[in-house]
């Protein structure tokens, strides 16, 4: 029988965030400390949710006082606008530098399949051990279902989005560094769209046919059927209260939506390493503004200051 509307609302997804506390561990090699770092994350198209919600960051290091900032899809080209950036987190922590320190947003950052967002992770402690980040290992950090941590950019400056440290010391060469990864951990939750006739074919072919199953009841044969007497839009609203994703595995077939298992999360591809000198951002300076074409430094953890 045709699914018609029904008077009875139907909801398009779950009233509240699944908290299932989802964490997202990043690979850490200890490679450096410094100052922040700036990455991307994508929200995946492969699985039928309204959003989901990043609600903290974890990391470790010497710390001291945090802000984690967003703006809208990259942070390409935005690394020293601030006002591109919508602050989310501002708080003083504690060193930690063998656990990681968990900072829950006051401000979550919500993202729709498809969308994706800048995240920048800065500490103005003075030093260079306040944040633990790596090098650049694979063509992307972290992949699951949901979403995508990207490669980034580190920041070797304690004032957030500027070439200076406070101090007003000045520096040879740029404070950034590209092909960098983010290290620790990003909690999300994910709100999941509801049975509706429109999103039918994107759920689990277990619960497609679960459906399939009732809607006989419709059939003018099915008169033998309980569920014969309930009304159309009755079935149809009872559908649509159904937690489905908490019915089974979503690693079985029967229970992994189409675009899940078209698109699994593939292990990271290993980039081919290359030298700094063809990766480094071409923007090296004295603090005059002029470029210093013969500066080669590679290490995040040795910066050297220009002598008055």
């Amino acid at each position: 029988a045709t699914m018609q509307s029904t008077s009875l609302h139907r909801q398009r997804a779950a009233n509240e965030l699944v908290h299932t506390n989802v964490t997202v561990d990043t690979r850490d090699h200890e490679d450096h400390t410094f100052a922040g770092i700036m990455f991307d994350v994508k929200s995946r198209a492969a699985m039928p949710i309204e959003y989901l919600e990043i609600q903290g960051i974890a990391v470790r290091g010497e710390l001291g006082p945090i802000t984690i900032w967003t703006t809208d899809q990259t942070f390409n080209n935005k690394h020293e606008s601030r006002d591109q950036w919508t602050l989310l987190y501002n708080k003083v922590q504690p060193e930690s530098f063998t656990e990681l320190r968990a900072l829950q947003l006051d401000i979550p950052v919500r993202l729709k399949p498809g969308e994706s967002c800048g995240l920048y992770v800065h500490s103005s402690t003075p030093g260079d051990s306040q944040i633990v980040y790596d090098n650049q290992r694979t063509d992307i950090t972290h992949r699951d279902d949901f979403l995508e941590i990207l490669p980034g950019m580190a920041h070797l400056c304690n004032e957030p989005f500027s070439r200076f440290p406070e101090d007003a010391s000045h520096w040879w060469g740029s404070p950034w560094r590209p092909r960098r990864e983010f290290v620790g951990r990003l909690s999300y939750g994910v709100r999941w769209l509801l049975w509706n006739p429109e999103v039918h074919e994107q759920l689990p072919p277990a619960f497609r046919e679960i459906v399939w199953a009732l809607s006989m009841s419709r059939h003018p044969r099915a008169g033998a059927s309980l569920l014969s007497c309930l009304q159309s839009d009755i079935l149809l609203f009872i559908l649509n209260k159904v937690e489905w994703w908490a019915m089974g595995d979503p690693a079985s077939a029967a229970w992994r939506p189409p675009a899940a298992a078209l698109d699994p999360p593939a292990e990271p591809v290993p980039i081919q390493p290359r030298s700094y000198y063809h990766i480094r951002p071409q923007d090296f300076f004295w603090y005059t503004g002029e470029r210093d074409a013969s500066e080669e430094e590679e290490d995040d953890d040795e910066v050297v200051e220009k002598d008055d």
